[in-house]
């Protein structure tokens, strides 16, 4: 063995750590920049967004029950009468994680 393939050999040998670690270095930089993004966007939904969103009762809501508003399922008080399930329903107030709604009126204005 010469002189050059021991110097190759031993340029190989530390080449390859490197790069593993320069690839870990790069994931962890996508990682947190993944992470930290996800932690600075604004909440898709909240009181303010919640209120006056219209959805459907997923389950009969007599005083209470379930529905689903955006594709989230929430639980429900009703205002007024039982709302039966299918039913398209108004969020009216949010408190807590409880959402007090009334059933939508099928009422249309009527024309002069």
């Amino acid at each position: 063995m010469d002189e050059l393939s021991i110097y190759q050999e031993f340029q190989r040998f530390l080449l390859h750590p490197f790069s593993v670690v320069l690839g870990l270095l790069l994931l962890g930089v996508v990682i947190y920049g993944f992470y930290d993004g996800l932690r600075r966007r604004k909440p898709f939904i909240g009181r303010e967004e919640l209120t006056g969103k219209m959805g459907e009762a997923i389950t009969n809501i007599n005083p209470s029950g379930f529905i689903q508003v955006e594709g989230e399922n929430w639980r429900a008080r009703t205002l007024d009468d039982p709302i039966p399930k299918g039913a398209e329903i108004v969020v009216v107030q949010v408190n807590g994680m409880t959402l007090w709604v009334r059933r939508k009126s099928s009422q249309s204005p009527t024309k002069p």
